[in-house]
Order: structure tokens, then C-alpha cells, then sequence
């Protein structure tokens, strides 16, 4: 078949000899002066113009279909460009995307803390889609392989997790990490009295019983496997020079896995430590390294989490430290108070410090002091009265279970001895006594005051009853007591009785500040289990107008607001 030029050519050529018709010049002077042409032309002049209306009915005709074909292939030469620019706008070819560009996205679609060890996390899938794409991903993006979580939960039930972290380190690239790792899953803590579980004398015929069986019946800390988990923990050991951000959850049995660590935090910023128990520690004579922060150049926070005694981490020459957080109970170890001490005196940048219930015998310390703490959270009477903290703002106080007067006494001594101003103070299972009001009152720029007291029991009941003294002061002292109190906090976790805590007075205490601009938060969460507690009517409408007014007034008993009529 001819193709379009093809044909066109041959269209015009046979048009082309209709250019040979011309008007005869002979019969020019015919127009102009009448006179007959010769005969001759004249015959020519009677074929000539059939000739020329026929040749250009033929041309009209071919021109006329030229015209319809242009305007059909027009119309679909308009369509093709549409759906052309319709496919380039929504598919435009990713090959002209430049790698930056793709580095971006790639970092934008993933999640941060995926799970390593999964497939389908994000880095995984994107490296999947196409050649380029993998390249990019793990040659060109390392940034996207270096935040994510790891748990026993997963990794027990795999057949190779210690390649795929391998693979997931070294796509890295020598990058910053930052992870959560979580080895602790069933940690096996069990009774202490199974620790004494001894296996029976073996007669010879028991001794030829099957293995397995004999296995399945001994406890479970005899049964632990860490055949997975210690290579795990030890490949991210050997990359503790990129740790950056750290939250680590291990059995005390894995703890010495640690110890290369010391020394090598070059880039650590943030190292969380969660040490579960389990009865292997309490078999283990390994003495676990307590020091393996020491030295961090870039460290800023520390917390760690454990069993009474268990792994103090004690970060010495750690120049950046701002923070420090250890929730575990510590008792009767007066050398663990100075290791405590000692950090707050070699961490100048230190800001907040936070240490779980600890009582140690008062033994005469020299007083640490130390101008940038402003948060303070802790129990121990004798570590308050080793302290002088001038810039001190927030401070939280619970009870040691010892001697919560003595500990109230030595938080008083600590703001005397510092001369502080308190912005904020909460106090947990401790009665509001004359110490306390003292603080209170050398304290004026207090904006927040919280109360707690997690449990009721006969001693705990006077306590709570002591609340009634400070909203008598509250009212009595005519606002110089707190006088720029914003926020008030009380809950009572546990109780069985009612204390007439929240009286006419209270409601008015309440109403009176918020009046005067100061108050503006009020919270009572009381929980209480076997009494419904009863809130008198006037006091309940007067809290349920402030709440209208635009008051922060919540009052909650077992869940359900009492400002609800």
C-alpha cells in the first residue's frame, strides 16, 4: 500500500497539466475592438472552456476530500496530544528525577523506629521496586537504614535475624543510629522461692530418661535460650561508635554484653537503659560493669531502669550531661549516694536529675553544689541534705517508705540552704505538715502545687487529712500563701473514707483566687474503691459555675466528673 506522500505526489500529478490552460492571447483585441477572431481560434476557444470547468470541477473535488481528511486527522491529532499531556503530567518518567530529589522521598516514606527484621519496612520495600530505585536506596540513602526497633517478640521466631541486621548496619554506612532494642520479652522473673528448686538424686534408672522430658520440667530460668539474642546485642555492640540514640531493654544476664562499650560512645546523645530481671542474675557471680558511659563526649541523657541495686549507671566525665534518670530502688548503700553525688559534681551542664526511692544511713557529706540544676525528683532526706541548688525551679518529692518527716525537713533545709524560688513542687505520700507549709511560704513564685497519695492505709489516712490544713492556710493566710498559684493537683489513689476535705471552704478558697486572676486549673482525681464519694451541693454548683465561667476545674471520682448535674 502507497503510503500519504505517495499519494499526494501522484494527486498533484494529475493536476499538474491543468497548468498548460491559458486564455488564448489571439483573442485579446477580440475584447477590445470587436473584430472577429481567425476560425481557428475560435474552435480552440469553444473547447477551452469545457476543458478548464471540467478540469477544475476534478481539482475542487480532490480539494474538498484533502480539506475533510485534514480536519478528521486534526481532531484525532488533538485527541492524541491530550491524553499525550494527560500521561506525562501523572507518569512522568521517574528517570528524570535527580537522585537528591529521590533521597528525599525515600527519607519522607519512612517510618521512623520500623521494625529491622521485617520485610515489609519501608527501606525494604522501596529498594524492591525497580533498579533504580535500589540504587538509590542503598548505595545512595543510608540515612534511611539507621532508625529502627528490634524485639524478641520477632526475632525468636526467625530462622537468620543476625543477617539481616547485618545488612540493614551496613547499608548505614557508618551513619548515627538510633534504635530501641528489646531483648527482654518473657523475661523468666519468677518466685524467688523457685530459685531454691533443687532436682531430685538421680537413680541410674532416671538417669537413662529421656532428655527432652527432663528439660521440659525445669524452670523456666533453666530454659532460657540466647542463642539469638547475644549475637544481635553484640553486632550492635560493635557499632556503638555510630550510637546516637539508644533505648536498650535486656535481662541482667546479657548486661556484661555491654561492657566493650566503654569508651567508643563517640556520638551518643541519649541512652535509655531498661535491665529486666530474672533469676540468672541472682545465680550469676558476674559482677556487672556499672561505668560504661564514662567519658561520652556528646551524651545529654541518661535513663535507666532496674531492680533495687541492679546496674547503677554511673556516668563520670560526661561534660554534656543534662539529664539523668535512674527509677530503680536503691537502699542501705551510702557509697551509692556519693557515686550519685559525683555526678552532679562532675556534670556542670546538668539540668535535671531524678533518682527512684533511695535511703541510705545519714552520714555527714560536705554539700555538692551546683549552679544549672532546676528539676529535681527524689527521696532521700540525706541526699537532699547534701545538696545546694540556687537555680532550682520543680522538684518532686515522694516518700522512701522511711521517714517522710525527715524527708519533708530535708527538702525544707534544701531550699533554705540554696535559697531557690520554687516554680513548681509536687509531693507524693507525704503529709502536709509545718514543713511543707514553710516551703510554701518561702516560696513565692510557686505557680504549681501537686499532691499524691498512691495508697491509704491507716498511716497514709492522716496524711490525706492533713490536705484540709493547707486549703484552711489557702483561705486563712488571705492569698500571701501561694499567692501566684495557677495550678493545683490532688489525687488519692486509694481510700476508703471520707476526710470532708472538700467542703464550703475549698469551694471558696477556689472561687475567691480565680476571681483575682490567679487561679486557673483545679484537678481532684480520687479513684476511691467500696464508698462513692459525696460532694456537697453548694460546693458542686459553685465548681460547676467556675467550670462555665472558663475555670481548668476537673473533679473526678472513679473516672466519672462530679461537676455533671
Amino acid at each position: 500500500m502507497s503510503s500519504v506522500p505517495e499519494i499526494l505526489e501522484l494527486l498533484v500529478q494529475r493536476h499538474a497539466p491543468n497548468l498548460d490552460y491559458d486564455f488564448p492571447e489571439t483573442l485579446s483585441p477580440f475584447l477590445n475592438t470587436n473584430d472577429l477572431p481567425p476560425e481557428s481560434d475560435v474552435r480552440v476557444l469553444g473547447d477551452l472552456p469545457k476543458r478548464v470547468s471540467d478540469a477544475l470541477r476534478l481539482i475542487t473535488s480532490d480539494i474538498e476530500s484533502l480539506i475533510s481528511a485534514h480536519s478528521q486527522l486534526k481532531k484525532i491529532q488533538d485527541h492524541l496530544l491530550r491524553v499525550d499531556t494527560d500521561i506525562k503530567r501523572s507518569m512522568s518518567s521517574i528517570e528524570r528525577l535527580p537522585v537528591e530529589i529521590l533521597v528525599q522521598v525515600f527519607k519522607a516514606a519512612t517510618s521512623e523506629m520500623g521494625d529491622a527484621l521485617d520485610i515489609r519496612w519501608e527501606p525494604f520495600v522501596i529498594s524492591r521496586v525497580c533498579h533504580k530505585w535500589r540504587f538509590v536506596a542503598t548505595e545512595q540513602c543510608p540515612e534511611m537504614w539507621t532508625k529502627f526497633m528490634l524485639e524478641r517478640a520477632v526475632w525468636d521466631d526467625m530462622e537468620d535475624p543476625a543477617a539481616l541486621l547485618s545488612l540493614v548496619l551496613s547499608r548505614g554506612a557508618e551513619r548515627s543510629l538510633e534504635f530501641n532494642f528489646d531483648a527482654s520479652g518473657d523475661s523468666g522473673v519468677s518466685d524467688y522461692s523457685r530459685l531454691e528448686h533443687r532436682w531430685p538424686e538421680d537413680s541410674e534408672d532416671e538417669d537413662s530418661e529421656d532428655e527432652d522430658g527432663r528439660c521440659a520440667c525445669r524452670p523456666w530460668y533453666l530454659r532460657i535460650d540466647d542463642s539469638i539474642t547475644e549475637p544481635l546485642l553484640q553486632d550492635l555492640v560493635h557499632h556503638c561508635h555510630r550510637w546516637r540514640s539508644v533505648h536498650l531493654s535486656i535481662p541482667a544476664r546479657l548486661f556484661h554484653l555491654l561492657s566493650p562499650i566503654r569508651g567508643k560512645l563517640l556520638a551518643l546523645v541519649l541512652f535509655s537503659f531498661d535491665c529486666v530481671a530474672d533469676d540468672l542474675t541472682v545465680r550469676s557471680s558476674v559482677r556487672p560493669e556499672s561505668h560504661i558511659l564514662d567519658g561520652a563526649p556528646l551524651l545529654e541523657t541518661v535513663s535507666v531502669s532496674c531492680l533495687e541495686n541492679e546496674v547503677p549507671m554511673l556516668p563520670w566525665g560526661v561534660p554534656n550531661l543534662t539529664s539523668y534518670t535512674d527509677t530503680g530502688p536503691r537502699a542501705g548503700d551510702p557509697t551509692l549516694r556519693q557515686h550519685f553525688l559525683n555526678i552532679i559534681r562532675t556534670s556542670p551542664r546538668l539540668k535535671s536529675f531524678s533518682i527512684g526511692r533511695m535511703y541510705s544511713p545519714i552520714v555527714p557529706t560536705p554539700r555538692v553544689v551546683h549552679p544549672g540544676i532546676t528539676r529535681l525528683s527524689l527521696s532521700d532526706g540525706a541526699f537532699l541534705r547534701s545538696l545546694t541548688l540556687p537555680e532550682l525551679k520543680n522538684i518532686e518529692l515522694f516518700d522512701s517508705g522511711e521517714d517522710f518527716h525527715d524527708e519533708i525537713s530535708s527538702l525544707y533545709d534544701l531550699v533554705i540552704h540554696s535559697a531557690c524560688n520554687l516554680s513548681c513542687l509536687k509531693v507524693v505520700d507525704c503529709p502536709v505538715n509545718e514543713y511543707l507549709i514553710h516551703i510554701l511560704e518561702a516560696s513565692p513564685d510557686l505557680t504549681t502545687l501537686m499532691l499524691e497519695f498512691s495508697v491509704c492505709n491507716a498511716a497514709d489516712a492522716i496524711s490525706v487529712q492533713t490536705v484540709k490544713s493547707l486549703f484552711d492556710g489557702l483561705a486563712g493566710f488571705k492569698h500571701v500563701l501561694i499567692s501566684r498559684l495557677r495550678s493545683l493537683s490532688l489525687t488519692i489513689a486509694l481510700c476508703n473514707a471520707d476526710f470532708g476535705l472538700f467542703d464550703d471552704l475549698f469551694g471558696y478558697c477556689i472561687e475567691d483566687r480565680w476571681k483575682k486572676g490567679t487561679l486557673h486549673s483545679v484537678t481532684v482525681a480520687i479513684p476511691w474503691i467500696g464508698t462513692e464519694f459525696t460532694l456537697s451541693q453548694d460546693c458542686q454548683e459553685l465548681l460547676i459555675r467556675l467550670k462555665d465561667e472558663g475555670m481548668d476545674v476537673e473533679f473526678t471520682n472513679r473516672e466519672k466528673s462530679l461537676l455533671c448535674l
